[in-house]
């Protein structure tokens, strides 16, 4: 095309020199010999060399090939429909056992509501508490599902705990809205967590302690056609407290006791008498518990010599929890269609 080239490369092999041309395309060397052997490059052109015998301060004009040039491709594709997906619902997420206990924990102890407090469009109110708000809604408008039956009570120990055992969740689906209409009863959202599945090859132990509880879960195979799976929970500060306060005490003087602790429970049996069926027994208790006891006894100044009163105890106790019992199962009738049954009990 006649174009210069800037900063192309020139060297002459003859006087071991080289030089690169400039913004017009010019270059210039000097030798004392009477011919040059001259080699040009440029990035995209082929490599040029010149063997030339020339008169002093004589002008040279070189032009260089193009080099390899690729075929010009051609891409043919089906025009789409639709250029923009959108997903089957937005507001639907999903946790799995795994992710709910890699996440910071408060005081060690994984906590499923606490991981969905730091959703987007989820607030957890006061600090420190596993109560969730959706959606500018109450914590009382959350639907709670265990195994596909309502949880009451979603806290332990006035919202600091959430009643589910971290080890023993399998799969949480949470809407923060637009969820489905079989999903009734509730303002704000649903939480629906399915508890985990037992291992059917081998048996698996795990637990872990944290600064306030400590909790273990085992699961394995009965038979070829049974696996079971139970775990516990249970908060021991309460444990500590008291020990401090019967080193404290004496006989003369007023003493108040108090605890609040939980435990928990969970227990759940699958049975495949056949190919086709497949039966399931899930049992869960939570329970939480709050003691105050004060014993006080008092001594009356006399002109003879003081006189103690009988010893006065004063006991409060205040309990509440979860009771929940589901017998479950599934027959499949080919791949099209299957028949399912559920016996729930529920008691709060």
């Amino acid at each position: 095309s006649g174009t210069p080239l800037v900063n192309a490369n020139v060297y002459d092999y003859v006087s071991a020199s080289g030089a690169v041309t400039d913004s017009l395309g010019y270059f210039r060397i000097s030798t004392s010999a009477d011919s040059a052997r001259l080699r040009i490059s440029y990035v995209g052109y082929r490599d040029t060399v010149l063997v030339l015998r020339l008169p002093v301060g004589q002008p040279l004009r070189v032009l260089l090939d193009a080099g390899e040039r690729l075929p010009e491709a051609e891409v043919v594709a089906r025009r789409q429909r639709e250029v923009f997906f959108a997903p089957e619902n937005t507001e639907l997420v999903r946790l799995s056992a795994k992710e709910v206990l890699v996440r910071p924990v408060l005081l060690g102890e994984p906590d499923v509501q606490r991981v969905l407090g730091t959703m987007a469009g989820v607030q957890t109110g006061v600090e420190g508490q596993s109560s969730i708000f959706v959606r500018g809604g109450l914590r009382d408008q959350n639907l709670l599902l265990l195994d596909g039956e309502p949880i009451y009570y979603a806290n332990h120990l006035f919202g600091f705990l959430s009643v589910l055992n971290a080890d023993a969740v399998g799969d949480v689906r949470f809407y923060r809205g637009g969820f489905p209409a079989r999903y009734g009863g509730r303002l704000s959202s649903v939480i629906d967590v399915s508890l985990r599945q037992a291992s059917d090859t081998a048996w698996h132990v795990q637990g872990g302690l944290s600064l306030i509880s400590g909790r273990v879960m085992a699961h394995g195979p009965l038979s070829s056609r049974a696996t079971l799976q139970v775990g516990a929970r249970r908060t021991w500060a309460d444990l500590l407290y008291l020990g401090v306060a019967r080193l404290q005490a004496t006989p003369n003087r007023g003493l108040q006791q108090g605890s609040a602790f939980l435990h928990d429970y969970h227990l759940k049996l699958e049975l495949r008498p056949a190919t086709a069926w497949r039966l399931w027994l899930t049992a869960w208790w939570g329970q939480d518990q709050l003691d105050v006891r004060t014993r006080q006894q008092s001594v009356t100044k006399t002109p003879n010599a003081p006189e103690a009163s009988p010893l006065q105890e004063e006991r409060y106790h205040l309990g509440w929890g979860n009771r929940l019992l589901v017998l479950g199962g599934t027959r499949h009738f080919g791949d099209s269609l299957h028949v399912g049954f559920r016996l729930s009990a529920n008691y709060a």
